[in-house]
């Protein structure tokens, strides 16, 4: 996620790599890179991926998993959080986490004038 994301959704301690901040970075070597998934075996880590840091925590550490499980669902902030919008944008009050298990209806999300 980049900064302006992070502000629109008003996550106010992401978006950049800052002291303080929650760090999500994925460090690859990009000539040796490559997906080992196939059809028949599907669940399988790419290779080339050295270094990846989910909220300031490894989760893979040269090349291999930690079994590190740092990750949380991130959902818009309550409206007393939030810093200043940018200009355009509304958050409804009753935002909700999105899941593929909820009817289209469900959803509340953001609206943009």
């Amino acid at each position: 996620m980049i900064s302006l994301p992070a502000q629109v959704l008003g996550l106010r301690d992401r978006g950049l790599v800052r002291e303080g901040h929650r760090a999500d970075i994925v460090v690859m070597d990009l000539d040796t890179i490559r997906d080992k998934a196939t059809a028949l075996e599907p669940h399988q880590y790419p290779e080339g991926v050295e270094y990846v840091l989910i909220n300031g925590r490894f989760v893979v550490e040269e090349g291999k998993q930690t079994n590190a499980l740092p990750g949380v669902v991130i959902t818009p902030a309550d409206r007393a959080k939030r810093q200043r919008q940018p200009r355009g944008v509304t958050f409804l009050p009753e935002t909700k986490p999105l899941f593929a298990t909820q009817a289209a209806e469900d959803y509340t999300s953001l609206t943009f004038a």
